[in-house]
């Protein structure tokens, strides 16, 4: 499973379908055919066997539904698996170990010093090309237009491929 593979989502899914989304049919029983996504494992860890548990680490790429993988090694393997337990260790660039437990927010809070721990909204996206909008142009950004290309400047050389998500500033 090192690689790309065409994975087909859960039906416990927040992917919508014809304007539903997946877990809404399947809480009504309803059970539709999804398209396979293409996704990527990059590496599988495992970090121990007690039969008949197994436990993995998985690194992937977005979109990757380990609760399918996990099914998909099953199949494979001939004897079914189901995932019991699913601890995210890593968002983009945001890891486990840099979160704060809601009890030392509130101490945050409570303390004043909050603002000195919070991460600025463009972190969230430090993945995706950075793109500045043109001064002429601002307006009509904020007025909800779509932009071209040619109202925009890319920090770095970059060609744009279709659907691609960028950081406007």
């Amino acid at each position: 499973f090192i690689g790309e593979y065409d994975q087909i989502p859960p039906m416990y899914s927040a992917i919508k379908q014809d304007g539903k989304k997946l877990y809404e049919l399947a809480r009504a029983g309803i059970e539709v055919e999804r398209k396979a996504r293409r996704i990527t494992i990059h590496a599988i860890d495992i970090e121990k066997i007690e039969l008949p548990y197994v436990t993995i680490k998985v690194y992937c790429s977005k979109g990757t539904y380990i609760r399918a993988l996990c099914a998909d090694i099953g199949d494979k393997l001939g004897c079914g698996a189901a995932m019991k337990s699913l601890v995210r260790t890593r968002v983009g660039n945001f890891y486990i170990e840099d979160a704060w437990k809601l009890s030392d927010v509130e101490k945050m809070v409570a303390e004043g010093t909050l603002l000195e721990h919070v991460v600025a909204s463009d972190q969230v996206f430090m993945e995706y090309a950075k793109v500045n909008v043109k001064q002429v142009f601002e307006k009509a950004l904020a007025n909800g237009n779509k932009l071209g290309l040619n109202q925009v400047d890319f920090e770095k050389k970059h060609e744009l491929l279709d659907g691609e998500m960028v950081r406007v500033y």
